[in-house]
């Protein structure tokens, strides 16, 4: 970490335990559903988050702009 900033070690850990879940439960799925079923269900998480970064990312540049 650079000078005056810190790391916050509980949202670290957490992002680390919910990737591992994630991990974990996307191996068992991968073995149940359809590839087809997954491909949409994972562009549709990409879309979704897309989304959401763009509704988080729009009033702050809008307002840099003015």
């Amino acid at each position: 970490a650079q000078a005056g900033q810190a790391l916050d070690w509980q949202v670290i850990g957490l992002f680390i335990a919910i990737g591992a879940s994630g991990s974990l439960a996307g191996q068992r799925l991968a073995g149940r559903l359809p590839q087809q079923t997954l491909r949409r269900a994972f562009a549709l998480l990409l879309v979704l988050m897309g989304l959401y970064i763009l509704w988080r990312s729009v009033p702050s540049l809008l307002a840099a702009s003015t």
